[in-house]
């Protein structure tokens, strides 16, 4: 959001972006959470989310980097916010599967 707002110096590259598996969050579906979390119905559809939120974000750079401000806030708003939104559930779904 500081990106599309002129808030932040960062020059994001949409092919970093869209590297799901390189954030904290991928690390960790990759790796501990397949281990712990694996065997539950949600959890390979919180990757697929995961990715998804990804190639949204990276679209939303693309479109701010190429000047269309008004698309790449309403993917923002549409696309980038509802896959956010849908990677929070899973997680709080794999979390009440954990008895949380």
């Amino acid at each position: 959001q500081q990106v599309l707002e002129g808030r932040s110096d960062e020059v994001l590259d949409p092919a970093q972006v869209a590297r799901h598996e390189a954030c904290p969050l991928g690390q960790w579906l990759g790796g501990s959470g397949r281990e712990m979390l694996g065997q539950y119905p949600a959890f390979e559809m919180l990757v697929a989310r995961h990715k998804y939120f990804h190639l949204q974000a990276a679209h939303v750079v693309e479109l701010h980097l190429a000047g269309e401000q008004d698309k790449a806030w309403q993917l923002f708003h549409g696309g980038y916010r509802h896959a956010s939104n849908q990677v929070t559930l899973l997680l709080k779904e794999l979390r009440r599967s954990l008895g949380h």
